[in-house]
């Protein structure tokens, strides 16, 4: 899992990655890299499980990010 903590009070959640291409402390910018999507669990396909957080509360992405 990735978390990305954003200058706001928000993070974003990235898990169920075959590799992790960042580590705790690293800075990420727009573009970077963070992860080689995968598939785990029951999952047949590889997919990405995303996640928007305030503090410890889920949100859902299509209202919390810009369009």
């Amino acid at each position: 899992m990735v978390i990305i903590k954003h200058r706001s009070r928000f993070v974003t959640v990235y898990a169920r990655n075959r590799a992790n291409l960042v580590r705790v402390g690293d800075k990420v910018v727009r573009g970077h890299h963070i992860a080689y999507v995968g598939s785990n669990g029951n999952a047949k396909d590889p997919f990405l499980h995303f996640e928007v957080r305030i503090e410890n509360d889920s949100l859902d992405p299509m209202t919390a990010l810009p369009r």
